[in-house]
């Protein structure tokens, strides 16, 4: 039931390479990170491609920070050494360091670095430690040998600006390899393809089952991943491995998520940097299979060989070269660097690598080594900072002339930048991409960038962009296109200038008019009005006159009117009929209510609160606070009281009163005026007879004398 891993040193070929795609949301054109993606945890370095064991690492003195795979925690304190274990020995191949801005007097600072490890308990320094400066914040340390070690020390002056320390794991070199399996089949190639979740299952043909994968070139190996579903069928057929030594060895038993997917990941740290071609899998045991979703084998290229596919060989360094890149090492008298040559500068670089003025057509970055490759176009040239291509082949556009010019017209050509068209759309589409496509237009299909189809619309549809629909037009269902009116006329059962009104509930089989909707030949049953759309439910079996809706056999019990659209108001739950021109209820009012048609409310009345149905008496009782037959009157004002007599008849008695005073003194006045005028007069009258009478007795007295 066991099953093993060989590592064997046979020289087969090679059917190509390529490089996994470690970018996070695993963004990536080739290989490469695209958009400035940063690297997927806990990858970094050169297009993400190295795995960072300091990820499994144990710092000190709460330094998370620089294991955490975030290059903006920094260390906030002064440190000058950062000590990191492992659970177990690693091989130790190269590190790289993330500082914060550094001030002036500390740039020079980053290579004042010691580094240190723990091997079988001895204390080990890092022999011929290189540095090279990748660019103002980020140094790579490596040592002119590898050591397996289970703790590392880093010393220096400046390690309170660092923000993270990573450690070489290696590089996947299984990815897309050439490969052989048992049964042969593609489908094997599963397991080699950088996704996680596909899976195969090797069975035994004609002996034990076995993967294993060729590499055509010598490299070195750290560690060894098999990934495999987290179940119970996978998880039985894996049990343990054997080196090439033939030591049994029990690999870590790890879970981690990826895509949204559990995993079980065995991990094999080795304890040697294996050189080898070849590396199998097998299990001994003809019966059994074996079941996983991906192999990772980690290593570099060996010393002398560089590139990601570690088939270029350095001929220029003075004594080495690491990495992908190709770096050659040498020592000055202040501190370790590195060196290679000019590549891609048409001039002299200075000591760093960067190109004294531009780059040779076809190269970009610092150094001008990073190949315009993926411009396409007939002669890659690239800007020498952002690598944007200068310019892309007809039809095609983007930073890299990668994507491909919309549905354009005349030439199909496009912006570079932006992919809009330098003219006009193709017939049949639209928008700043001519992405959309112009839809029910007539002719050609074609239509303006605003969507106005330039030749009218198909059959069925109207508008400035033929979107609306042409509404129950009969015939070829077409319509004017802007008012939407029917060519030939409405569809039966629809009326209206654009047909979108249904007709009423005309008589059966008969329609409406188009214009106006009225039913000519009548309305079905339970219906009314000119339009037949107004319904008789308040009649009996829903009977009614068409022009005046008057129902012609009576309302339904609860309803009155000549058209039974009044409700019987307060007539006795038990049967609320009533007279249909009167109103008056035939057998009673509600509770609480009186007169013929139960308008009015016994408000006043107490226990059942019901009432005599003509003059409203309370049939039991009043309610508290009012008395009388009717029980209107107020119990708290009893015109009985002597007080309120009094009062009430001496304000009678004022108002008559002062009625008197008004009406009748001046009557009294000017009578009593006349009487004076009359007796003045008839003294007056007295008075001159008197008078009179006493001239002539004189006069005659005179005469007699």
């Amino acid at each position: 039931m066991d099953w093993y891993v060989w590592i064997l040193a046979l020289s087969l070929y090679s059917i190509g390479y390529s490089s996994q795609c470690n970018c996070e949301l695993h963004d990536c054109l080739q290989g490469v990170c695209r958009r400035g993606a940063p690297c997927r945890k806990p990858y970094f370095g050169y297009h993400c491609q190295y795995l960072n064991e300091a990820a499994d690492m144990h710092a000190n003195r709460n330094l998370k920070f620089a294991t955490d795979h975030d290059s903006q925690t920094c260390s906030d304190g002064s440190f000058s050494q950062l000590m990191f274990d492992f659970d177990d020995q690693h091989i130790f191949s190269f590190a790289e360091i993330v500082f914060k801005d550094l001030p002036l007097s500390y740039a020079h600072k980053k290579y004042d670095l010691h580094l240190q490890f723990l091997v079988n308990n001895d204390e080990a320094n890092c022999d011929g430690m290189q540095i090279r400066e990748v660019d103002s914040k980020t140094a790579i340390i490596l040592c002119s040998k590898k050591y397996l070690t289970s703790r590392i020390t880093l010393e220096g002056s400046c390690l309170e600006y660092i923000c993270e320390f990573y450690i070489s794991g290696g590089r996947n070199l299984a990815k897309d390899r050439e490969f052989k399996s048992s049964p042969v089949s593609r489908l094997a190639a599963k397991v080699i393809d950088g996704d996680y979740t596909t899976c195969y299952t090797l069975k035994s043909v004609e002996g034990y089952p076995f993967f294993s994968v060729q590499i055509p070139f010598n490299v070195f190996t750290q560690r060894l991943k098999v990934h495999t579903a987290s179940n119970g069928v996978f998880n039985q057929m894996i049990l343990r491995f054997l080196d090439q030594t033939g030591r049994e060895m029990r690999p870590s038993h790890t879970i981690a998520n990826f895509k949204g997917k559990i995993m079980t990941v065995y991990d094999i740290i080795l304890d040697d940097t294996i050189p080898a071609h070849t590396y199998m899998l097998t299990r001994y045991n003809i019966s059994s299979a074996i079941s996983f979703c991906e192999l990772e084998i980690f290593g570099d290229c060996l010393e002398g060989y560089y590139g990601l596919a570690c088939d270029a060989v350095s001929f220029n360094c003075v004594n080495k070269t690491n990495g992908i890149d190709g770096t050659c090492y040498v020592t000055t008298q202040d501190y370790p660097v590195m060196r290679k040559p000019c590549q891609g500068c048409p001039q002299k670089c200075n000591h760093v690598g960067l190109c004294s003025v531009s780059c040779t057509k076809g190269y970009k970055g610092p150094a001008c080594n990073e190949i315009c490759r993926d411009c396409n176009n007939e002669d890659p040239s690239c800007d020498k900072v952002t690598g944007q291509c200068d310019d892309c082949l007809p039809g095609w556009y983007g930073a890299s002339c990668q994507l491909t010019c919309p549905n354009c017209g005349n030439t199909g050509t496009c912006d570079k930048h932006t992919g809009h068209c330098n003219w006009a759309c193709k017939p049949g589409y639209l928008g700043e991409m001519c992405d959309d496509e112009c839809t029910n237009c007539a002719g050609d299909g074609s239509c303006l960038r605003n969507a106005y189809c330039v030749h009218g619309c198909s059959d069925g549809f109207r508008g400035d962009n033929c979107i609306l629909v042409c509404h129950n037009c009969a015939g070829r269902g077409t319509c004017e296109r802007f008012e939407g009116k029917c060519h030939e006329g409405c569809s039966d059962g629809f009326q209206g200038n654009d047909c979108s009104n249904k007709c009423g509930n005309c008589k059966a089989g008969t329609t409406c008019n188009r214009f106006d909707g009225s039913c000519a030949d009548g309305c079905q049953k339970g219906w009314k009005g000119v339009r037949c759309d107004v319904s008789c439910e308040n009649c009996i079996n829903g009977t009614c006159a068409q022009e005046d809706g008057k129902c012609l056999l009576g309302c339904k019990v609860g309803f009155t009117g000549w058209d039974c659209e009044t409700h019987c108001s307060n007539c006795i739950e038990e049967d609320q009929s009533c007279d249909q021109k009167t109103r008056f209820c035939l057998f009673g009012c509600r509770p609480g209510y009186y007169e013929d048609d139960c308008s009015n409310l016994c408000e006043t009345c107490g226990g059942t609160g019901e009432c005599g149905r003509k003059r409203g008496e309370c049939l039991d009782g009043c309610k508290e606070g009012f008395r009388g037959p009717l029980c209107r009157e107020y119990e708290g004002e009893e015109f009985e009281s002597s007080t309120e007599i009094i009062f009430y008849a001496l304000f009678i008695i004022f108002v008559f009163g002062m009625a008197f005073y008004i009406v009748c003194y001046p009557r009294l006045i000017k009578s009593k005026a006349g009487k004076h005028r009359h007796h003045r007069r008839h003294h007056n009258e007295n008075r001159s007879d008197s008078q009179l009478e006493s001239s002539l007795v004189a006069s005659t007295q005179v005469s007699l004398q």
